[in-house]
């Protein structure tokens, strides 16, 4: 039997998937199983595959029929027997490193249940970034569990290797809605199982589609509204039934885990329902939402009582949420207040800052959006868009410059060509 297992959930890959497999055959690591399950059809897939069928420890299989990217995840871990295993999406690439990176931390510590790296985002007409989830590895269950709350609940982890004893009693959720943030839901699953461990190396590469949205992003916009938001709120009832299994958990504790979780649900809500797919007469009912998960989070944070230096974080990310909602709704002096109130809660709250340095340079306020820019470049450097941002503030500076500068008396005698400036891109998510 291998020590891992690759499970390869595969729809329609087309040619990408043979550089997939290719970044498996490369491992420095060589005991595991590749795994791919082919959602039908599949007889014009094959041709990419077969090349790689050669080795045994490669298999291949079609499902007997559509069950959907959640269901074909939940069906390969439901068939795996090695004692770790790890989820490999079809047009993803992993570095000749990776196994033998996690593999490793894994073997160093028996209590870990997961090691992930970070993520470099990379392809279509999306900005290259570093997608980080920084999840203390000392920190006790509530603790790693309130930092993936705060962090959005983004599913960054769960591309990691985990242990296959957490398949003995939970299934990848299937939710009957296209698996919506099913896989924000199995990385809480897993933090709840046990401690996870960040290897801080970009070693998992996620690729974007030719729109340079995510896929995740695309199965929601192919959702009506209603089914949107019913596949939150499954999403959500499931996410909080999670934290409520933290047994250890005193009062003040549970609270503030809760409302951080309603922040973060809050924040993907607003981040699902994007105001340019609602008619007008619809917003009404998504305002409603907003509300009560506003108060949601509010009547946690007064159930917990004493205040803690979580609330102000917790608080932080609630306003981000209605900021995004407010830019979404193009009411920049609105989503300005929220944000720049977000950022006095939080200051290294990066979401916070980069939405206001945005709203200012839309308002041609350059010096506060250089500010907030540069804050950001400090806090998160590799932050998607953060380098065109920073380039666009220097673009109208110039040439709000250039309107009001005296033209010259005569023309400046020709210089020499010089090589273009190479600008160091920084990125990140």
């Amino acid at each position: 039997m291998p020590l891992v297992t690759i499970c390869i959930p595969a729809y329609r890959s087309g040619p990408m998937i043979a550089a997939t497999l290719r970044s498996v055959k490369d491992q420095a690591f060589k005991d595991f199983r590749c795994v791919v399950g082919f959602d039908p059809p599949a007889a014009d897939q094959m041709e990419f595959v077969e090349p790689f069928l050669a080795d045994p420890r490669f298999i291949c299989h079609e499902n007997p029929g559509r069950l959907g990217w959640d269901g074909n995840v939940r069906a390969l871990m439901a068939a795996v027997e090695s004692p770790l295993f790890m989820v490999l999406l079809h047009d993803d690439l992993i570095h000749p490193a990776y196994l033998e990176t996690l593999v490793a931390r894994l073997d160093a510590d028996h209590s870990l249940s997961l090691a992930y790296t970070d993520m470099w985002l990379f392809g279509g007409n999306a900005v290259p970034a570093v997608n980080v989830m920084d999840i203390p590895e000392t920190a006790s269950r509530t603790d790693q569990v309130m930092a993936f709350l705060l962090q959005r609940a983004e599913a960054v982890p769960w591309r990691g290797v985990a242990r296959a004893s957490i398949l003995r009693e939970h299934a990848f959720p299937v939710d009957g809605h296209g698996g919506f943030a099913a896989e924000c839901e199995w990385t809480l699953r897993l933090l709840v199982q046990g401690p996870a461990q960040r290897v801080p190396r970009p070693l998992y590469y996620k690729r974007y589609v030719a729109s340079g949205t995510t896929t995740a992003t695309q199965r929601w916009g192919d959702l009506a509204l209603d089914d949107l938001i019913a596949a939150w709120n499954g999403h959500r009832t499931r996410m909080l039934g999670m934290i409520r299994e933290i047994t250890e958990a005193d009062h003040v504790q549970r609270n503030l885990l809760e409302a951080a979780a309603e922040a973060a649900l809050l924040s993907r809500l607003i981040q699902a329902v994007r105001v340019d797919r609602i008619p007008a007469a619809v917003r009404d009912a998504m305002r409603d939402h907003i509300e009560r998960g506003n108060s949601a989070v509010s009547d946690h944070l007064r159930r917990a009582g004493a205040t803690s230096p979580l609330t102000a974080r917790i608080e932080s990310v609630r306003l981000m949420a209605n900021a995004l909602w407010a830019m979404w709704e193009d009411d920049g002096e609105e989503a300005l207040r929220l944000s720049t109130e977000a950022t006095v809660r939080d200051p290294e709250n990066a979401e916070a800052l980069f939405a206001r340095a945005r709203v200012l340079a839309g308002s041609r306020r350059h010096g506060e959006a250089l500010e907030a820019a540069l804050a950001v470049l400090s806090i998160t450097p590799h932050r998607r868009g953060l380098v065109e941002l920073l380039q666009s503030i220097s673009n109208a500076m110039t040439a709000e410059a250039g309107d009001h500068a005296a033209p010259p008396a005569a023309p400046p005698a020709p210089a020499p060509a010089a090589p273009a400036p190479r600008w160091r891109r920084w990125r990140r998510r």
